[in-house]
Parts: structure tokens; sequence; C-alpha cells
């Protein structure tokens, strides 16, 4: 069966692909949220931290705040360094408390999810819709984990679900 791209897939492919045009590559998944792997020369010699930074200013740039919380992860990586991500292909349960009631969702990630992508799939769930993110203090290394807790809100496992 086609797998049919999202409108923001396409449009973050689009941006991303002319900001390195081939012969790089951009790969995007959508599984509840955006990931993807940039392949490109222009990474050479760059530490990951300013792959970063060059990939989320773009995606800043071009795609609205509420386009951008859809983004989980993108990597960029050389032609040489491989992949850069394995295809997602584990489910995980991860399970909440909010306001005195447990709750669960199931997320899609090659590997255990880090907590701060558990956090942001949790917020979408409980506060669907445009949200203005207070500040966090500075330093703050989990912001959206730490604004779920100020809504009562506290992540309790994470666990493979094996079919």
């Amino acid at each position: 069966m086609a797998h049919l791209k999202s409108q923001l897939v396409q449009k973050l492919s689009k941006v991303l692909t002319k900001a390195f045009p081939p012969p790089a590559t951009v790969e995007l998944e959508e599984h509840g949220g955006i990931i993807g792997v940039i392949r490109s020369s222009e990474f050479a010699g760059m530490e990951s931290l300013k792959r970063q930074d060059l990939i989320g200013g773009i995606v800043k740039s071009k795609l609205s705040l509420e386009e951008r919380r859809r983004v989980e992860v993108i990597v960029g990586v050389t032609p040489e360094e491989g992949t850069g991500y394995v295809s997602t292909d584990k489910k995980w349960r991860v399970r909440y408390n909010a306001q005195g009631s447990s709750k669960e969702i199931l997320i899609e990630w090659p590997a255990r999810p880090p907590r701060d992508v558990v956090a942001r799939r949790i917020w979408r769930e409980e506060l669907p819709g445009p949200q203005i993110i207070p500040t966090t203090e500075r330093g703050d290394t989990n912001p959206t984990i730490t604004q779920l807790g100020k809504k009562g809100i506290k992540i309790t496992g994470i666990e493979e679900v094996i079919d």
C-alpha cells in the first residue's frame, strides 16, 4: 500500500531539499511526529551540536510554531556516516498520570524513546491545539517535562510492546 505523506512532511521535505540540494538526501517519516535524516557532505567536520543548530535554524525560519511542534528529530550525517537512524519498527507503551488519572499512549520509535520526545507526545495528547509554552528557568534541559509537571502530568513508565 502506498504511503501518503502529510502536507507538513511534503513542505518540510521541500524546505530541507532546497537547503541541502542533491547530491544530499532528505528522508522524513511521520509516526505521530516527524523524524528524519539529512545526508550531506556539508556536515563533514561539523560537530553534532552545530549540525542540529543548522537544521533547527532552517526549520525554525520556515515552519510555524505549531508545525515545529510536530517535528521530533532530524539528524544530519555525512554520506560516510551511514543512515543516522534506524527505521521505526518498535512500539512503546508510555504510562503517565494526568491530574490523578492513569493514562497511556503508544509511540513508535526505533529504540527506547527519549523522555523529551515522550513529553512532547503527551503534551500534544493532553493539551491539543496551539499552546503558549511558558518560559522555564534558564538552563532547563527538559522544559517540556518541566511544564507538564507544572500541569500535574508525570511520566510513570516506558516499556516496549512485544507483539
